[in-house]
């Protein structure tokens, strides 16, 4: 995608935070805007575990198994991961029921975190901190909270670096006035439950907290 902008093939790009981060420092693009989604401008992901499991702490981990939702997404896998290695744990990719060394967290994927941490065949597991609050007040007292990580953006709007100044004060008009239209509001539900987009009050609040966590995810971002 970096290499498409820097060709000018795509002009517009609209991705979460880590990616998005390394787009921008791989092709210039800059950050214009913010998609809201389900009503939310930022979100952060929660570790958590189940509350009769007797696992407390982050450090009650080691040894054991963590779910991750998704390999490709920052609040199911990047920002939790980048988080825990910035901590000094020892992350290491396993499959289920694999053998966990005592000084190492070792993780899978699953889209069913509840039912893997359940289940028992993990002690932990990742969610997206609104959604984990609507789970839990569904279900009181069932799961305890070992770790909250930063609030990023939702998603961020990237335009490439040479694009017509005039085409992107016209894109940029459009897109925050899509909420106050019946054809736009329609769209942006049409858009993974779009809510509105929002303009950024500098360009350097973006990325805030990315750019320090980046370094420990950025080489398996490139990769994937």
């Amino acid at each position: 995608m970096a290499q498409l902008m820097r060709q000018g093939r795509i002009d517009i790009l609209i991705d979460s935070p880590f990616p998005t981060y390394v787009i921008n420092k791989l092709s210039g693009a800059q950050p214009i805007a913010i998609r809201w989604k389900n009503g939310y401008e930022k979100y952060n992901s929660v570790i958590y575990a189940n509350a009769s499991s007797g696992i407390k702490t982050l450090n009650d981990l080691k040894g054991k198994m963590l779910v991750f939702e998704d390999p490709y997404s920052t609040s199911g896998y990047f920002l939790p991961k980048s988080e825990l290695l910035d901590k000094k744990y020892k992350l290491v990719e396993k499959t289920r029921g694999q053998i966990v060394g005592k000084d190492e967290i070792g993780y899978y994927f699953s889209f069913d975190g509840y039912g893997e941490v359940d289940k028992g065949n993990a002690a932990a597991a990742v969610e997206i901190g609104y959604k984990f609050d609507e789970n839990l007040a569904l279900h009181p007292g069932a799961y305890i909270v070992l770790f909250k990580t930063i609030d990023v953006y939702r998603h961020v709007v990237l335009a490439r670096s040479d694009m017509d100044p005039t085409l992107k004060s016209e894109l940029m008009s459009i897109l925050l006035d899509m909420n106050k239209d019946p054809k736009g509001i329609k769209v942006l539900a049409d858009i993974s439950q779009t809510s509105k987009f929002s303009i950024l009050p500098n360009m350097d609040v973006a990325f805030n907290g990315i750019r320090e966590l980046t370094k420990y995810i950025e080489q398996e971002i490139v990769a994937r």
